[in-house]
């Protein structure tokens, strides 16, 4: 049997240009796992592309990291629980009108997550863009809960004990783009569940207890391929 050993060196070097390079970048031409930088021939490791941290010393590492298409794919490949974005709380502003008691807030979203609720709170501002009310023991969902969140893109309201989704709850969310409902006890979706929502481009069941669906009950969403 033939064992394989890779021995990955750690090496500082100064080019002819005078640009001094850690273990993290090489010298032109690249080597497996690179990429150059557009004004110099200096190499930086694939890794270090978008990590917050100029490594190029003409910063192109750090380029275009904010690209629509290359969010939405590793979003959608690696999908993250909403609560990861924790750590940023301290570090972002509070954008919001007000922040009931329970919650906690940093730029427009709104995290009221792993509290004894039973009801989604009837003080929750009408700027937030995103609402997580995760595992927070709510029961149901009045119709006029969500009733002036007009600005609303993302809701979850996974891990809760919702059974019923009552007919037009979600009616002027228009510009709801994620709804996640997964890990409840739903049994009922009522007709005109999702009527609103023409803007909703993914609707998270999962792990629900659905057994029949009314007719046309995802006739009012737009958007296909949209179930998880």
């Amino acid at each position: 049997m033939i064992t394989l050993f890779i021995l990955i060196i750690s090496y500082t070097k100064v080019t002819n240009c005078g640009e001094t390079l850690s273990q993290s970048t090489m010298s032109a031409p690249c080597g497996f796992g690179y990429f150059p930088c557009n004004n110099s021939t200096v190499c930086v490791q694939q890794k270090l592309n978008c990590d917050g941290n100029k490594d190029c010393p003409d910063g192109s590492d750090e380029l275009l990291c904010e690209d629509f298409h290359k969010s939405e794919y590793y979003n959608n490949l690696f999908k993250k629980r909403p609560d990861e974005d924790r750590d940023k709380r301290e570090q972002e502003g509070c954008l919001l009108s007000h922040i009931p008691e329970v919650c906690t807030c940093f730029t427009s979203s709104l995290f009221c997550e792993h509290q004894n609720l039973f009801t989604v709170p009837s003080d929750l501002p009408q700027d937030i863009t995103d609402l997580i009310l995760t595992a927070t023991d709510i029961m149901s969902i009045e119709r006029k809960t969500f009733q002036n969140m007009n600005r609303l893109q993302y809701l979850y309201l996974s891990g809760n004990k919702i059974s019923t989704i009552r007919s037009k709850t979600f009616i002027n969310t228009t510009v709801l783009e994620l709804l996640v409902l997964s890990h409840n006890p739903i049994t009922q979706l009522e007709s005109n569940s999702f009527d609103g929502l023409s803007n909703l481009t993914e609707l998270d069941l999962r792990d629900c207890r659905l057994n029949d669906l009314p007719l046309q009950i995802f006739d009012s969403l737009k958007h296909g391929n949209l179930l998880t």
